[in-house]
């Protein structure tokens, strides 16, 4: 994940999922201006091998600044995301 503002982070929110399902996460979450966050995480590419392969995707719902401004997903209004 990388801060392209000149802005520090202190607050996100995303969403992972995939056609089976998503799951919400929010809370304190601090990067530098212009910073990075990179995490590497080896899961299994099969939930149930019967099943075959789920892309999944994440989302970053909304990003709280440490100056008191957000920035917030953009929804087209027909359930795409802008």
């Amino acid at each position: 994940m990388r801060n392209t503002t000149s802005k520090k982070v202190i607050g996100v929110s995303l969403t992972i999922g995939n056609e089976s399902g998503a799951i919400y996460m929010a809370g304190p979450f601090e990067m530098k201006p212009k910073g990075y966050y990179a995490l590497e995480e080896s899961v299994s590419a099969y939930g149930d091998f019967c099943d075959g392969v789920k892309k999944s995707a994440i989302v970053i719902n909304e990003v709280d600044f440490a100056d008191g401004s957000e920035w917030k997903l953009k929804d087209s209004g027909n359930g795409r995301i802008k």
